[in-house]
């Protein structure tokens, strides 16, 4: 779960605090966790116009096939793997 996290901050864009609160509407747990992170970032004086927050698309993942699904996922599945060097090269399958 925290590789499809990180890959979804990957694919993100820097956004004001205005339009992450605008995008988490609607999405009652979103908007309450986002939420809790700006009282936290807050009070820890952390500057949020010059850091602003990254925000990465919502990712699907189909666990059969384990490739990631809908809006985004074309370029979320570029994130599970890479192109290694020979002899460091891992099997398809394991």
């Amino acid at each position: 779960m925290i590789h499809a996290a990180d890959i979804s901050y990957q694919l993100g864009r820097r956004e004001p605090v205005e339009q992450v609160k605008k995008a988490a509407e609607g999405n009652d747990l979103l908007a309450e966790s986002f939420d809790r992170l700006l009282k936290h970032l807050r009070a820890n004086e952390i500057d949020l116009q010059g850091n602003p927050i990254a925000v990465g698309p919502m990712l699907t993942f189909d666990t059969k096939n384990e490739k990631f699904t809908g809006d985004g996922g074309h370029y979320a599945n570029m994130f599970l793997s890479r192109s290694y060097r020979p002899p460091f090269v891992v099997p398809e399958v394991v």
